[in-house]
C-alpha cells in the first residue's frame, strides 16, 4: 500500500530530503576546503611583513591559481588545528606541538601537562573526532564533519520539541531546515569550525526532557533535564540560560505543579554542577580551575558592544590602542578597562529588569505554547548577553541562529525576525575574518558595520522580547503547525 503525502514519514519526502544533502554538502563538501601548514608557508614567503590586500590578492593567485580564492573563503579552521591538540592530548597523550620523541609524549595529562582554555564539556566534544583521526589533517576533516551532524542534530531534535504531541509534517521540517541552511550559509565554514554548536544542542536536549517532565510529572525527567544544563554549563556556560528562561516561565505561571517542576529543574542543575565541579577539581586539578579564570581575565575585546562605542567617540585622554592577548584583539584604555569590570553587573542588571518587564506583562493574559514561550526567552537571554558581554566572538552567533531556525520553521509568524537575525549574521563573518584587519585599524566604515550589528542585534532581541506569547500554558493553534 502506497502512504499518502499526508502520512509519509517528513524524512521521506522529496523537500526535507534535498535540504538534508545540502547540509551534508557543505559539512562534507565546501567547509572541508583549507590549505595545509605547508601552502600557508608558501604564500606567506612571497608577501612582505604587512602586505596590503592587492598583495595578498597577487600572492594568493600566483600561489594556487583562482581556486585558491575559494579555498581561502572557506579556510577558517585555524582554531580547529587548537582543538586537535588538547583533544590529541586527552584522548592519546599525545601533544602534537611537540617533537614526536620529545619526554612524555604518550603520557601527557589534560589539565595537568598540557591546560587548555576550555572547560571539560568542550574538551569531549572536541575528543570525538579524534577517535577516529590521528593526523591534523584527518582531524579537521572529521570534526567539520562531526561539527555538521551536532548542527543538524539540533534542527532535528528542535522539530520535535516544538512539534510537541503531534508528529513532525513535512512542511514543518521544509521550514526549519531551510532556515537551517540559510544560517548556515550566513556563517561560512565558521559554522563547521567552533565547538560552539553544541551549546544549541545542549538547549533543545534540556528542553525536550522538560517537556516530558511537565507532561507526564515525572521527577527523574525535570532532573534530568537540569542536570543536562549542568552539563552545557561545564561546555560553555551559556546553556545555564534555558534554566533561567524556564524558571522564569515556570514561576510566572505559577500553582503548584510549575513551582514543584522549578524546584526539581533548579535541584537537578545545582547537584549536577556540584557534583561536576568535585569530580572534575579532583581528577584533573588546579589546570581545570584555570580554564574559568582565564575568562575572568580577559579584557574588552574590540568586537564587543562597548568597544564599538568606544570607537565610534573621540577617545577621553588618552588614544585607544590595541593588544592581542588570550587570542584576542582587546581594546587598551581606562574606559575599555571599566566597561569590562562592569560588563557582569550590566548583564545581571539587563537579565533582571526582562524578568520584571516578562511577570508583569503576563499578569493577565490567554493562553499559548509552554515550549515556544521558553525557547524564545532563552534566545532573548542569549542575544542580552552577548550585547553585554565583554567579549564578543564570532561564534557567539552560533547559540542562537539554530534556534532561531527552529522557531522560524515550527511558527512561521516568526520568520521575519529570523530573517532580520540573517543579517547580523552576514555582518559578523564580514567583520571576522575576512575584513579583521581593517576593524583593528580602527577603520570608520568597519567601526560603523560594528556599531550597526550590535544595534541591529539589540532591536531584533526588544522585537522577540516584545512579541514573546504570553505565558499561559495552553497550545497553540493547528494552523500554526
Amino acid at each position: 500500500m502506497v502512504s499518502s503525502p499526508a502520512s509519509r514519514p517528513w524524512w521521506r519526502s522529496p523537500g526535507p530530503l534535498l535540504l538534508l544533502l545540502l547540509h551534508a554538502g557543505l559539512f562534507l563538501g565546501a567547509y572541508q576546503l583549507r590549505f595545509d601548514r605547508t601552502a600557508w608557508q608558501r604564500l606567506e614567503q612571497q608577501l612582505p611583513a604587512q602586505p596590503t590586500v592587492a598583495q595578498w590578492y597577487h600572492a594568493l593567485v600566483d600561489t594556487h591559481g583562482f581556486a585558491g580564492l575559494a579555498v581561502w573563503f572557506f579556510d577558517t579552521h585555524g582554531e580547529v588545528r587548537l582543538y586537535h591538540r588538547y583533544a590529541s592530548v586527552a584522548v592519546h597523550g599525545v601533544d602534537p606541538k611537540l617533537p614526536a620523541d620529545a619526554p612524555g609524549q604518550g603520557t601527557f595529562r589534560i589539565y595537568r601537562e598540557v591546560r587548555p582554555e576550555y572547560q571539560p564539556g568542550a574538551i569531549l566534544v572536541m575528543a570525538v573526532p579524534a577517535l577516529i583521526a590521528r593526523s591534523e589533517n584527518d582531524y579537521t576533516t572529521a570534526y567539520t564533519a562531526w561539527a555538521g551532524g551536532l548542527y543538524l542534530a539540533t534542527a532535528l531534535l528542535g522539530m520535535g520539541v516544538l512539534a510537541g504531541s503531534e508528529r513532525i509534517s513535512p512542511a514543518l521540517a521544509t521550514r526549519t531546515l531551510i532556515w537551517s541552511l540559510l544560517f548556515v550559509l550566513a556563517f561560512g565554514s565558521i559554522a563547521a569550525s567552533r565547538f560552539d554548536v553544541v551549546v544549541p544542542l545542549t538547549i533543545v536536549t534540556a528542553l525536550a526532557l522538560l517537556q516530558r517532565g511537565l507532561r507526564g510529572g515525572a521527577a527523574g525527567w525535570l532532573v534530568a533535564s537540569g542536570a543536562v544544563v549542568a552539563l552545557g554549563v561545564m561546555t560553555k556556560i551559556v546553556p545555564g540560560l534555558l534554566l533561567a528562561a524556564a524558571l522564569l516561565w515556570l514561576v510566572t505561571v505559577g500553582g503548584r505543579q510549575h513551582w514543584r517542576a522549578a524546584v526539581l529543574l533548579a535541584f537537578g542543575c545545582g547537584a549536577t554542577l556540584v557534583i561536576l565541579h568535585l569530580g572534575f577539581q579532583a581528577w584533573f586539578g588546579d589546570g581545570y580551575l584555570a580554564s574559568y579564570t582565564y575568562h575572568v581575565q580577559r579584557a574588552l575585546q574590540i568586537e564587543s558592544t562597548y568597544a564599538g562605542v568606544l570607537m565610534a567617540l573621540p577617545a577621553a585622554g588618552e588614544p585607544l590602542a590595541h593588544a592581542l592577548r588570550f587570542g584576542a584583539i582587546e581594546l587598551q584604555h581606562p574606559a575599555a578597562a571599566a566597561c569590562a569590570r562592569l560588563a557582569p553587573f550590566i548583564f545581571l542588571a539587563a537579565a533582571a529588569l526582562l524578568a520584571l518587564a516578562y511577570a508583569w506583562r503576563n499578569r493577565r493574559r490567554d493562553a499559548t505554547d509552554r515550549d515556544l514561550s521558553i525557547l524564545l526567552l532563552t534566545i532573548v537571554l542569549l542575544l542580552v548577553f552577548m550585547l553585554t558581554n565583554k567579549v564578543f566572538s564570532p561564534q557567539y552567533l552560533l547559540w542562537v541562529t539554530p534556534l532561531a531556525a527552529v522557531a522560524a520553521g515550527a511558527r512561521p509568524r516568526l520568520g521575519f525576525v529570523a530573517a532580520a537575525l540573517l543579517i547580523p549574521t552576514i555582518c559578523t563573518q564580514v567583520l571576522f575574518p575576512y575584513l579583521y584587519d581593517f576593524l583593528t585599524s580602527f577603520h570608520p566604515a568597519m567601526v560603523a558595520l560594528l556599531n550597526a550589528r550590535n544595534l541591529l542585534l539589540l532591536v531584533i532581541a526588544g522585537w522577540w522580547f516584545w512579541h514573546l506569547p504570553p505565558a499561559r500554558e495552553g497550545k497553540p493553534s493547528h494552523a500554526e503547525r
